[in-house]
């Protein structure tokens, strides 16, 4: 075995450790994003895009040149993603491309509502959607997802939709034959409420977590970020929301108490200036990824 073998296994492990802590990450993300109908093919192109960005911005990154020393050229960048240059040549070249995924990526419940409601096909006497059996023919359900879902699944397609509220069943609910009719009741694809300040204020907290986590997992940053957790695994469910009542006073005073004490730190005249501070986060009912024993104090100290 060569010097070099045990640093590549280990390597190696980092990388397969890594790549759990993203599964871990990304279940909780995409439970997020699903619930907003934003389906997977919609978050496969908004995480290649955001992977050409940091190989084509990021200094980091930068692969050195015989002859035009650190750049981020398509070739660079394709070893950086493992795209290939002709993906991110098209992208960084299509404005558009950077920001809306495909067509054939846009939510098939949208699109099919959308087919219902404006192909004529499926329109009654008066230009409203008519009630459609879900199988047979057109105009059928089963015709609306081949022509707008891109053959996606019928009945699943058909009771995503009726427990969204776009469309319901008319007729004998007790009848489980194949020849049910479904009527269309609107074409918002709903979700639970979430105001727009809501959602930036999460693109920021999530930004500044998730930046504290990849800097707290590089060697070359000095001092390191700290993650901290205090929890305990055996509160007894009866008084679960005085606790999170107790817990959300605590975070508002100790916010509170940190920001009154940054100020003595305030850059002044023209100094350089850093954005620097702490987040912090309530735990309820979440997984837990530890193997800590249950039913003890558990406070943890992660990098």
């Amino acid at each position: 075995m060569t010097e070099t073998a045990p640093l590549m296994e280990e390597d190696e492990q980092r990388r397969q450790q890594l790549l759990s802590l993203a599964e871990k990450l990304f279940l909780q993300l995409v439970k997020l994003f699903l619930r907003h109908n934003i389906q997977l093919k919609e978050l496969e192109h908004a995480l290649r895009w955001a992977g050409i960005q940091i190989a084509a911005k990021d200094p980091e990154f930068a692969i050195e040149d015989r002859d035009e020393g650190y750049k981020q050229s398509y070739s660079s960048m394709a070893v950086t993603t493992g795209l290939t240059r002709q993906e991110i040549s098209a992208r960084i070249n299509d404005k558009h491309a950077q920001v809306t995924a495909p067509d054939q990526s846009t939510n098939r419940l949208i699109r099919i509502l959308t087919g219902w409601r404006t192909d004529e096909g499926y329109q009654d006497e008066n230009g409203n959607p008519r009630d459609i059996p879900v199988r047979g023919g057109p105009p059928s359900f089963h015709q609306l997802c081949i022509r707008y879902g891109h053959d996606t699944p019928t009945r699943p397609i058909a009771d995503a939709l009726v427990k969204n509220g776009n469309v319901e069943w008319i007729g004998d609910r007790t009848n489980h034959s194949r020849d049910k009719v479904l009527r269309f009741k609107t074409a918002v694809v709903t979700a639970p409420l979430f105001s727009m300040a809501d959602i930036e204020m999460l693109k920021q907290i999530s930004s500044d977590f998730v930046y504290t986590l990849q800097e707290a997992c590089n060697d070359t940053v000095s001092p390191q970020p700290k993650l901290l957790e205090a929890y305990f695994n055996d509160i007894a469910e009866s008084k679960e929301l005085e606790a999170l009542d107790y817990v959300k006073s605590e975070m508002t005073a100790f916010n509170s108490k940190i920001i009154e004490g940054l100020k003595r730190f305030r850059a002044k005249n023209e100094e350089p200036v850093v954005r620097l501070g702490v987040g912090s986060y309530s735990i309820r009912r979440a997984p837990l990824t530890l193997n800590n024993e249950e039913g003890t104090n558990n406070s943890t100290d992660e990098e």
